[in-house]
């Protein structure tokens, strides 16, 4: 696994760890899609002792009614880490503006 990859995955838990502590529920993004995806976060992306494989984990609330999410990507597919990419952005974007509309503003530059 590429190193810049290792940290915006470091990145995206430690928003991550923020949302499980402040408990934020149904934080959302749209990943391209015309509808938005709600997400709760219980646990962090994890990544294989390899390092071949991450696997992000949230409960969706589409319509409120909750879904497991489990998504795993091969680090070796150009494809897959280019998804993985996207998946991170969304992520961290539904996190900082949940946590703006509590009145907090989060960066990481």
């Amino acid at each position: 696994m590429k190193k810049d990859l290792e940290k915006r995955i470091k990145l995206a838990n430690e928003y991550i760890q923020f949302a499980i502590d402040n408990k934020m529920v149904y934080v959302w993004d749209y990943f391209g899609d015309s509808s938005p995806v709600y997400m709760t976060f219980k646990k962090p992306i994890s990544v294989s002792k390899t390092g071949k494989v991450v696997t992000v984990f949230w409960d969706d609330g589409f319509d409120f009614v909750p879904r497991k999410y489990v998504g795993k990507f091969y680090t070796t597919n150009e494809d897959d880490v280019e998804s993985l990419r996207e998946e991170i952005s969304g992520i961290i974007r539904a996190i900082k503006r949940e946590a703006r509309a509590m009145g907090i503003k989060l960066s990481h530059k």
